[in-house]
């Protein structure tokens, strides 16, 4: 089965929340991803910064900073459920290894 995501700013993220963390340089997800979905204006200013991304079959996930985790190279991984949440971060997993050897390669 393929998994591939897609940045969907539009997607329904309403409704989902943290499934897993991970560890990602948060100067990698601005250079990839570039400028957030959603910037810092939530309840409390807790999500600082908010990318949202869909699956082939219509599945949402999102990246998110939360309450500055960004700073600390830790981004959260929001979905509607824990399967859901595990594609995307083996997705992004996959992504951030092959970008990072890319860069290798480059140097």
């Amino acid at each position: 089965m393929k998994n591939y995501w897609f940045e969907n700013k539009d997607a329904d993220a309403n409704g989902t929340s943290l499934q897993f963390r991970i560890s990602i340089d948060q100067d990698f997800v601005w250079d990839h991803f570039g400028p957030s979905h959603f910037l810092g204006d939530s309840l409390n200013d807790k999500v600082l910064a908010e990318w949202i991304f869909e699956n082939q079959d219509g599945k949402v996930a999102t990246l998110y900073d939360w309450k500055g985790s960004s700073q600390r190279n830790e981004w959260h991984i929001g979905a509607h459920d824990a399967e859901t949440a595990h594609l995307f971060e083996i997705w992004l997993s996959n992504f951030h290894k092959r970008e990072m050897q890319k860069q290798k390669i480059r140097a």
